[in-house]
C-alpha cells in the first residue's frame, strides 16, 4: 500500500513538473515569437545587402570589403544555425518526453499510474516548436531553406552581374 502511495506521489510530482515545462515552454515561444520573424526578415535582408556587396567588390577587386562580406555572412549564418539549434534542441526534448514515459516500467505499475502516463504520452506527442510569426518553425530544415535561397540568391546575382 505504501509503495503504491509513493508511486502515485512521484508520479503526481512529474506530471506537475512536466506541466510547468510545458508553461515554460509555451512563455518562451511566445516571447521569441516577435523576436525571430525580425531577425529573420533582417537576416534575409542583409543577406542580400551582403551578396550585392561581395559581387560589386569583387568586380572591383577589392579584398577587404570581399573579406568583411565574407566575414558578416559567416556572423548571420552562425545566428541564424543558433536560432535554429535552439529550436531543434527544445522540439527533439519535447518528442522524448513520450519515448521516456512509454519505456519505464508501465506494465508493472497500478492502473490509474498507467492511465496518467497515457495523457502525458499524447500530450507530449505534439512537440513544442519555436515559431517565427507563428507560422515558420525554426530547426535545422529553416536552417537549410535559409541557407539553400542564400546561395542561390547568390549564384543569380552572381550572374547577372558577369554578363
Amino acid at each position: 500500500m505504501k509503495n503504491r502511495y509513493s508511486t502515485r506521489m512521484k508520479m503526481m510530482a512529474l506530471t506537475e513538473r512536466h506541466c510547468l515545462l510545458l508553461d515554460l515552454a509555451d512563455s518562451i515561444v511566445s516571447t521569441l515569437d516577435t523576436i525571430l520573424i525580425a531577425q529573420l526578415i533582417l537576416h534575409a535582408s542583409l543577406i542580400c545587402l551582403l551578396g550585392l556587396q561581395l559581387i560589386v567588390s569583387l568586380a572591383v577587386h577589392d579584398f577587404a570589403v570581399v573579406g568583411t562580406s565574407i566575414m558578416s555572412f559567416n556572423v548571420l549564418m552562425i545566428q541564424l544555425f543558433l536560432y535554429s539549434y535552439m529550436g531543434e534542441t527544445l522540439s527533439s526534448k519535447t518528442e522524448a518526453i513520450s519515448q521516456a514515459a512509454y519505456l519505464n516500467d508501465w506494465y508493472d505499475l497500478p492502473r490509474n499510474i498507467v492511465r496518467d502516463l497515457c495523457f502525458i504520452i499524447a500530450r507530449a506527442n505534439v512537440p513544442v516548436h519555436i515559431r517565427a510569426g507563428k507560422f515558420y518553425n525554426i530547426d535545422f530544415n529553416s536552417f537549410k531553406n535559409v541557407l539553400k535561397a542564400s546561395v542561390s540568391y547568390f549564384s543569380v546575382l552572381q550572374i547577372m552581374f558577369t554578363q
